[in-house]
């Protein structure tokens, strides 16, 4: 156990900063309250300077797994965060490039685009899955399933077996 007396502004910088940990983290480490390591980090702040952690790489990171279409839960999980921090972030950075802060636009994939039209029918109507086990594949709920049918026009076929003979007769 670290005595909080021996948490100076370098040692705050390193842990915050250069390794990334979160205030709670930091106050895991001195086995006391995340609220007392924010007043210590006020009072450094005040005395040498602001403490911040560099955003960009963040950015950067979050960026490519959104493009790569990883979703937020997957994301947080890969960089050992809460999805909420995730869904801030993105909020965040999205703010930003409005006000023309950052050069890059991030954004969600939506379901439109993970499952477009054609792709939908296919899987639907010619290989008879049903929208439970095509949310399963592309990481989406059976419900956002059915909406896209819905807003696509593709015909709901009751029973998977009336699907699958659908298919076998074509």
């Amino acid at each position: 156990m670290a005595d909080i007396k021996e948490l100076t502004f370098e040692k705050l910088v390193q842990f915050h900063v250069q390794e990334e940990l979160s205030l709670q983290d930091i106050a895991d480490i001195y086995q006391t309250s995340r609220q007392r390591i924010h007043q210590i980090k006020s009072k450094l702040e005040k005395e040498y300077g602001s403490i911040k952690r560099p955003k960009t790489g963040t950015f950067f990171k979050i960026k490519k797994m959104l493009d790569e279409g990883k979703k937020v839960p997957d994301i947080a999980k890969e960089l050992n965060v809460k999805a909420s921090k995730i869904n801030r972030l993105i909020r965040t950075y999205e703010e930003k490039y409005r006000k023309g802060e950052l050069p890059m636009k991030i954004q969600r994939k939506s379901s439109r685009n993970l499952l477009p039209k054609a792709l939908l029918y296919h899987l639907y109507q010619k290989e008879g899955l049903t929208d439970k086990e095509i949310g399963e594949r592309y990481r989406v709920s059976s419900v956002t399933v059915w909406l896209l049918r819905k807003e696509y026009g593709i015909e709901t076929i009751y029973k998977k077996k009336n699907r699958q003979r659908k298919t076998e007769g074509v």
